[in-house]
């Protein structure tokens, strides 16, 4: 029962329903999946007790949740270890679900299969978006349009899909694309995949990766180019994952839209990107145990690092970024 509990409360975060169906808005299908979900996780654990910190990232989850806890403490709020943990109970919870529900190898292979199903409603979700120009729910795609500085006249309209829920930034959908894709690299490349294993595969990657490029996310694309170079290591050697990387970076630069060309440290979003970085590591400097303070990032530099190990140092210090890592 708390392997299917896990499986509904994943599925509701991943698409939420209120979002998808107008008539179900205000519905709290969250909560009652979560219900559901601690009642089938205390009964399983009654049922069965075992350990939960015998993992190395068990530990690291741990320590990492630690460091946000006293984060904020030590840099002058007592109170702010209260608050800060309030705000990541959900995320403690959700591991703490997952590794309590999932027990053994068919049961993992089952959550992940779930996972990239859920990760193609998504995507299929973004690719109606973009071609009928609203997706299930009446979701939109972000458009910006781009003027030219000197005439004032527009240049181009960018638009970038996302999904509903936790991925309604077009960079969180990007990035949830990603982490699904080395499973289906590993079902492509296996020797035990059978042909059918294989040519569903390769379709499902298909439809990510064209997800993937009208998120117009350009650490998506990057993040893409790396995996398909670690893959090709894993399986071909180094001479491949270096024309594969190289390759995919190409295909972005001749194929891909306008903004994922944009790969420049003079570009202006890039730019202040490098930019926040540098004060990512100033705050680490001056506050090299715990950091900043959880949260606090936005106090000393108004752009968001948009990469979450430089953000896990400043806020979080050595002891914090390094737990991040781990895990």
């Amino acid at each position: 029962m708390a392997y299917l509990a896990c499986l509904v409360y994943i599925a509701v975060t991943y698409v939420r329903p209120g979002e998808i169906i107008p008539g179900w808005i205000g519905f709290p299908f969250l909560e009652i999946a979560a219900g559901f979900a601690i009642v089938a996780a205390l009964v399983s654990l009654a049922l069965n007790p075992r350990g939960f910190a015998n993992l190395p990232n068990d530990w690291c989850f741990l320590g990492y949740g630690v460091a946000i806890v006293l984060s904020r403490p030590a840099n002058g709020w007592l109170g702010g270890g209260y608050v800060a943990l309030l705000a990541i109970l959900p995320l403690i919870w959700f591991y703490f679900l997952i590794r309590l529900a999932v027990q053994t190898e068919a049961q993992l292979r089952g959550l992940i299969t779930v996972i990239t199903l859920l990760t193609l409603f998504q995507a299929g979700n973004g690719i109606l978006q973009y071609h009928t120009g609203m997706g299930l729910g009446g979701s939109t795609a972000h458009v910006r349009v781009e003027y030219d500085p000197e005439t004032g006249d527009e240049v181009e309209e960018i638009k970038r899909v996302r999904g509903t829920g936790i991925f309604g930034d077009p960079n969180d959908l990007a990035m949830s694309l990603i982490v699904v894709t080395p499973f289906l690299f590993s079902a492509v490349i296996s020797r035990l995949s059978g042909f059918l294993r294989r040519i569903l595969a390769v379709g499902a990657i298909v439809v990510l990766g064209y997800a993937l490029v009208l998120t117009q996310s350009r650490g998506g694309f990057l993040g893409f180019a790396a995996l398909i170079a670690t893959y090709s290591y894993r399986r071909f050697g180094r001479l491949a994952a270096v024309v594969a990387g190289i390759l995919a970076v190409v295909v972005m630069l001749a194929a891909g839209p306008s903004r994922l060309q944009e790969i420049d440290s003079t570009e202006a979003s890039a730019q202040g990107r490098i930019q926040s970085w540098a004060a990512g590591l100033q705050m680490l400097k001056s506050q090299p145990i715990l950091g900043v303070g959880y949260g606090n990032f936005g106090e000393y530099n108004e752009i968001t690092a948009h990469n979450s190990f430089v953000h896990s140092f400043a806020e979080l210090g050595v002891i914090g970024g390094v737990c991040f890592v781990g895990l």
